[in-house]
């Protein structure tokens, strides 16, 4: 494993987009989740509030110079809920943190520290 001074600063940026985006997601499902748990629909949006807070797990762990094999996906997965959300700011934090996680270098730095 690389030491904390060859991390590229992409990294880091798109972790904390990531973890931005999660937190939008996780607010909002929650909410979804605690206004219709009552009529058992509810139980529907756990999935997104769970891919929130992966996502801001994934987010921390990218802030903190840790190399994440899922970064990429879990950034693009939360662009598809913030989507369906209609949360545009969820949306393009999370597009922000996937472009930022495909520059060369951090994707050169994450193969060569997996």
């Amino acid at each position: 494993m690389g030491d904390a001074t060859d991390i590229p600063p992409w990294y880091s940026y798109g972790g904390r987009q990531l973890a931005i985006s999660g937190a939008f997601n996780v607010l909002y499902s929650g909410m979804l989740f605690l206004t219709f748990v009552w009529v058992c629909v509810g139980v529907v949006f756990l999935i997104p509030t769970a891919i929130g807070a992966y996502q801001i797990w994934m987010g921390a762990q990218a802030m903190k110079g840790r190399p994440q094999r899922g970064v990429q996906w879990i950034s693009i997965v939360g662009a598809v809920v913030g989507t369906l959300y209609c949360q545009p700011l969820s949306a393009v934090a999370a597009v922000i943190a996937w472009t930022n996680f495909s520059k060369p270098e951090v994707v050169g730095w994450l193969e060569n520290n997996e």
